[in-house]
C-alpha cells in the first residue's frame, strides 16, 4: 500500500513539474514577442452586450464608462 502511494505521489509530482515547465515556457514566448499596435482603421469593431433586468442603479455609470473607453 505504501509503495502504491509513493508511485501516485511521484506521478502527480512529475506531472506538476512538467506543467510548470510548459507554463513558464509559454509565458516566456508571450513576453518575448511584443505585438505592434494597430491603427484605428485596422482595429475590429467591438460589441458590448448588457444583461439587464429591472432598474439598475449603476446603469448610467456603466454606460458612461462604456462611452469613455478607448480601444
Amino acid at each position: 500500500m505504501t509503495s502504491l502511494a509513493l508511485v501516485v505521489v511521484g506521478l502527480l509530482g512529475s506531472l506538476a513539474v512538467g506543467q510548470a515547465v510548459l507554463v513558464l515556457g509559454f509565458s516566456r514566448v508571450l513576453w518575448r514577442r511584443p505585438r505592434p499596435l494597430l491603427s484605428d482603421e485596422h482595429v475590429p469593431v467591438g460589441l458590448v452586450i448588457l444583461c439587464l433586468r429591472g432598474s439598475d442603479p449603476f446603469l448610467l455609470q456603466c454606460l458612461d464608462g462604456l462611452v469613455r473607453q478607448d480601444y
